[in-house]
């Protein structure tokens, strides 16, 4: 199970701006937050670009069809008159539209119950250059004053990632959650305390035992809403798995970034987390998904 998602423009490329928003930074934050939600449940991704930079149409459907995915999924937001609001869907071919189209369609509704329309989408070079199914998703328009105000949202932003992720197990007939394949929680990080110049978060210790370590996926993400770049140190206590700590982290600015731990740290369990950082609008979260 492969999936490519499609941040769509980026770069001098900004798509649908308006009411403060620019659609190449809505879409990319949506398919960060997308990317561990379909990680943790065993599906490969693709991402066709995960930072603020130009990737060509024939770019995006090249990369696909090389890496021989089995499924592609272009994201977006919409732009039109103010007039205009909620989903639509574009499709190329009626048996995608009719499968990943329609369980798209049920997910993005139930996160947003506003449909706007069906696209036929002959003219979208990502739909027609690529080789296996593809949709392309429009969540709203920036240029409606309601829909920008949700989009402007970063909790429904992620109940956005959580529709496509929900619509892209369903597709290749994964159980999102539940007691069958386990349980996925997610807290935030409380501010702990402030050193110096520093905020810090942290967890108890441990937030995790060895015995179960081997069945759970562990996610720490992070998101960036303050006006400049930030610098993140990490510290995890792995009982010696890693010779040195901290752990430098990039956030470049209004930008969402995913580490997984249990790549960071290895076999080792029974740590905590320990976060600094001179921005306190970092919002970081932990992720941990029970096989």
């Amino acid at each position: 199970m492969f999936v490519c998602l499609d941040p769509g423009h980026g770069g001098a490329e900004w798509g649908g701006c308006a009411n403060g928003l620019k659609e190449k930074d809505l879409v990319l934050d949506i398919a960060l937050r997308t990317k561990p939600l379909l990680m943790a449940r065993g599906i490969s991704v693709l991402m066709t670009r995960e930072t603020d930079v130009a990737v060509s149409i024939t770019q995006r459907y090249t990369m696909a069809n090389n890496a021989g995915v089995d499924l592609f999924i272009s994201i977006h937001t919409d732009a039109y008159y103010e007039v205009a609001h909620g989903f639509s869907i574009l499709w190329y071919t009626a048996s995608t539209r009719d499968t990943i189209g329609m369980m798209m369609r049920e997910e993005l509704l139930a996160a947003h119950n506003d449909w706007h329309s069906w696209i036929y989408g002959d003219y979208a070079g990502v739909l027609t250059g690529t080789t296996m199914p593809a949709i392309l998703t429009e969540s709203l328009f920036v240029t409606n004053k309601q829909d920008a105000a949700l989009l402007a949202s970063p909790e429904f932003r992620q109940k956005l990632a959580e529709a496509h992720a929900r619509a892209i197990c369903k597709y290749f007939k994964i159980p999102y959650e539940g007691e069958e394949e386990g349980d996925m929680s997610t807290m935030n990080l409380r501010e702990n305390e402030k050193q110096g110049d520093m905020f810090v978060w942290a967890t108890s210790s441990p937030f995790t035992t060895n015995d179960m370590w081997s069945r759970v996926e562990c996610w720490l993400t992070f998101y960036n809403e303050s006006t400049r770049d930030a610098e993140v140190l990490l510290w995890c206590n792995t009982e010696g798995n890693k010779d040195s700590w901290p752990q430098s982290i990039a956030l470049p600015k209004w930008k969402r970034k995913a580490i997984s731990l249990k790549q960071m740290v290895g076999d080792h369990s029974g740590f905590s987390i320990i976060i600094k950082c001179r921005e306190r609008k970092i919002n970081p979260e932990l992720t941990m998904m029970c096989k």
